[in-house]
């Protein structure tokens, strides 16, 4: 073989352009500026997890104290709706009146009218039980005559 005198072809390869005596100095500041970068983002992530671990520790707080609330308003809308049925119940409002002195219990009298073939005793008891319960017996008009009971003065 024929020796020549050349110089080696320059082979380009992964990483070979780090070892360039050229850029010693920049490959050490590229170095440092990498590393700087990759503990900034690291740093950055840390931060950003802790956040948010905080925040939805946080909301967790909040939803169970907002479900500790409503389970009380529950609660208490329970005992507010029993405390209503029984204020409005006929039973509690008696007492509560007769505690108060504002009526007494009347039994409701019931006046059973016949059809108008009855005779004139009836229709006078039922007259006279009327006036006695109304006071002032109003103008019947047909039906007060059908079962033979007086009009009203002014009518006549």
């Amino acid at each position: 073989m024929i020796n020549r005198v050349t110089s080696s072809p320059t082979t380009w390869g992964p990483g070979q352009w780090l070892n360039s005596p050229q850029d010693i100095s920049g490959r050490q500041i590229s170095t440092l500026v990498r590393y700087v970068l990759v503990v900034t983002c690291v740093c950055a992530i840390g931060c950003l997890y802790l956040w948010q671990t905080s925040t939805m520790a946080e909301i967790g707080r909040q939803t169970s104290a907002l479900e500790t609330e409503a389970a009380r308003l529950e609660a208490e809308t329970s005992f507010l709706m029993g405390q209503l049925a029984q204020w409005y119940s006929p039973a509690y409002i008696d007492q509560r009146s007769q505690e108060l002195g504002l009526t007494h219990k009347i039994e409701p009298v019931y006046v059973k009218i016949q059809p108008a073939a009855m005779a004139e005793t009836q229709a006078a008891e039922t007259a006279s039980l009327a006036q006695r319960l109304v006071g002032v017996l109003p103008a019947l008009g047909p039906l007060g005559e059908s079962i033979g009971l007086p009009r009203a003065p002014h009518d006549r």
